[in-house]
């Protein structure tokens, strides 16, 4: 693990993003870092292809776009992948029909709705997508563990344990997706399947999209255990983001070291553009 190397990062062909603690502290109604939107400009400006890669579900492919877009970023929606957008085309995907029954916020349901897939609320779905609901109920959760009992497929759209966010005046910590899909794993012995960092698909779902070589890419992200540990299991190199943290690498587990580690993009920045 070592600083950034300047003359490495400007051999690459295409930089991976994360949104929250690398781009802005919070998508809600967060504000942009210092120097990340010039960050992007400049990696624009020197050709480089730029994505935006985030675990959200709880808002659309298309509000985390133009949440984006006010702070200052100039991505366009097709360079934002979430893992909503990403559950949606795997689900349409490996299963074009299914009926899916979802818990979460608007964000999940209306990119599943964007690929055509059937979302129902009765007793025969083929699927249960859990992404983030900060106004679940029991019944709600309960009746997924029904459908997983009766042979639904369980699928949790990010792996989120806990995040930073706004809703309803209320600002701090939520719950994230992943508690609530063990929860319902552990109780019917199903297995979960993830769509999200750390698990490789949305990584090489979006490489795949503007047709890069993994050599070519480097993924940026602040969490070791999902961006780093991610970027990993994908074979690419990575930068963490430590926000100035101090941390001992030697104690971090060989799958979650990063290649190089940054204070923030600002200091990017400045090491490739200034």
């Amino acid at each position: 693990m070592n600083i950034v190397d300047s003359k490495k990062l400007l051999r690459k062909k295409a930089f991976l993003l994360d949104v929250e603690g690398v781009l802005c502290d919070e998508i809600d109604n967060g504000r942009a870092f210092p120097s990340a939107a010039e960050f992007v400009k400049n990696l624009k400006i020197a050709g480089k292809k730029v994505a935006v890669l985030s675990n959200i579900s709880r808002k659309p492919r298309a509000i985390v776009f133009s949440r984006l877009k006010k702070m200052g970023f100039h991505f366009s929606e097709n360079e934002v992948f979430t893992a909503g957008a990403a559950t949606a085309l795997y689900v349409k995907r490996k299963h074009p029909n299914a009926k899916c029954f979802v818990i979460s916020e608007w964000g999940l349901r209306t990119d599943l709705e964007r690929q055509g897939l059937a979302l129902v609320n009765e007793d025969n779905a083929d699927v249960v997508l859990i992404g983030v609901d900060r106004r679940v109920s029991y019944s709600e959760l309960n009746h997924a563990a029904r459908l997983v009992m009766n042979g639904a497929k369980l699928i949790c759209v990010g792996t989120t344990m806990m995040f930073r966010g706004t809703f309803l005046g209320e600002s701090g910590m939520f719950l994230g997706e992943a508690p609530f899909a063990n929860a319902i794993s552990m109780a019917t012995k199903a297995p979960i399947t993830y769509i999200g960092k750390p698990y490789p698909e949305i990584f090489l779902q979006t490489i795949a999209s503007f047709g890069a070589r993994l050599k070519d890419v480097i993924m940026l992200g602040d969490n070791l255990s999902s961006d780093i540990k991610g970027a990993n299991a994908a074979g690419l190199e990575s930068i963490f983001i430590t926000k100035s943290v101090k941390f001992e690498s030697m104690k971090i587990p060989k799958e979650e070291r990063p290649t190089f580690i940054a204070r923030d993009l600002k200091e990017l920045n400045d090491v490739m553009f200034g």
